[in-house]
């Protein structure tokens, strides 16, 4: 008569188990979602820098009638030629 109001200890090691993996597949939705949340910013960055580099290099482009200064020996250029 014992056994029947006792839960078999394969019952107990899946209830255990269960609520582990509940708790862990909270967690990582959680982390989904915070990187998610970071991915679309950077997206969002990106796009805008992207734009900006764009606009840089129209500008950069019409300004062709700027005369560039000589480079020293042992300097480097920084940006076009």
């Amino acid at each position: 008569m014992k056994a029947q109001n006792s839960t078999p200890e394969a019952m107990r090691d899946l209830a255990e188990r269960d609520a582990r993996l509940t708790t862990d597949l909270a967690r990582t939705r959680s982390e989904l979602a915070a990187e998610r949340a970071a991915n679309a910013a950077l997206r969002q960055a990106i796009a805008e820098l992207s734009l900006e580099l764009g606009r840089a290099r129209e500008e950069l482009a019409a300004a062709g009638n700027i005369a560039r200064l000589p480079v020293r020996a042992g300097q480097t250029m920084i940006g076009p030629c």
